[in-house]
């Protein structure tokens, strides 16, 4: 399963959808952006019946994760916190 974010205006609602539907569309990578459409089909008289159709927005190769650095404010909330889990070498 993938957990992906689907956004509409400044609303975003998670999903979670089957990997393999998104690799076979070419949506392979953390963070490539993509295009769901939900159509309406008729399948063997029913009306009504839901489909989704992916797009891939960018390349594979597009995708890049780069860390962002920590300013010194959020730098500080992240030492405090791996100190926690710490043993404490005074005690």
């Amino acid at each position: 399963m993938s957990r992906v974010a689907l956004l509409e205006g400044d609303h975003t609602t998670l999903y979670d959808w089957p990997a393999e539907k998104l690799r076979e569309k070419g949506i392979l990578v953390e963070y490539q952006p993509f295009e769901l459409d939900e159509v309406e089909i008729d399948v063997e008289g029913l009306t009504g019946a839901i489909a989704y159709e992916f797009r891939p927005l960018a390349r594979v190769d597009d995708a890049t994760i780069e860390p962002l650095p920590l300013n010194p404010e959020y730098t500080a909330k992240r030492d405090r916190l791996l100190a926690r889990g710490k043993p404490n070498p005074q005690a």
